[in-house]
């Protein structure tokens, strides 16, 4: 049986970002995909907007049915090629580790995300909400990714009997860096870290 694709989500606040949102929409149509993109309420910095993901993310899951999946996307990335959706069979979340070089700690890039609509995925994604909040006032460049790591590398003691997946580092293609790093590779999913420019909500 295929696997089916994912609801592919994302939200975005008025002002650049929402420029950013109509490219990645367009981006998806021109292959024959749909981006849900959903406008917020501005947040009082870029670093509350980060942190938003998690429960942004577990709202849109609730409205899946079970067992359907889910694919964040960050507003300011772009579709070149459609993924194969066959890397998330049998998965139930799914993140892209990376290290800058060996001697750079590991980190979990959240621009792109994989969960499924399950119970013990809401406990989950609960787990990285708490971790977040936790984070954000330690560490105010990645409080995201610091607890998702955490929560990901938690979840065993917790019991949380999950299927990881690592996202293909070509689905969070990080322009224009990885060009240089992977020259034999291209993206599927092109991020241009759109933060770097603007770094307010």
């Amino acid at each position: 049986m295929c696997m089916n694709a994912p609801r592919i989500v994302t939200f975005y606040t008025p002002g650049p970002y929402a420029e950013e949102a109509e490219g990645l929409k367009a981006s998806a149509s021109a292959l024959g995909l749909t981006v849900d993109a959903r406008l917020m309420t501005p947040f009082a910095s870029w670093q509350d907007a980060v942190c938003w993901k998690p429960s942004f993310i577990l709202d849109r899951l609730c409205e899946l049915e079970i067992g359907e999946g889910l694919l964040w996307v960050d507003a300011d990335a772009r579709f070149r090629q459609v993924p194969d959706w066959s890397i998330l069979e049998g998965a139930d979340y799914g993140f892209c580790k990376f290290q800058w070089t060996k001697g750079h700690p590991i980190e979990s890039l959240t621009g792109c995300l994989y969960f499924r609509q399950l119970m013990k995925v809401h406990n989950f994604l609960a787990d990285w909400i708490v971790a977040t909040a936790h984070w954000q006032g330690v560490n105010r460049d990645t409080p995201e990714q610091k607890a998702l790591l955490g929560t990901h590398n938690d979840a065993p003691r917790l019991g949380r009997k999950l299927r990881f997946r690592e996202l293909p580092k070509t689905w969070l293609w990080i322009v224009p860096e990885f060009f240089n790093m992977y020259p034999n590779e291209k993206p599927v999913i092109a991020h241009y870290q759109a933060s770097r420019k603007w770094r307010t909500a």
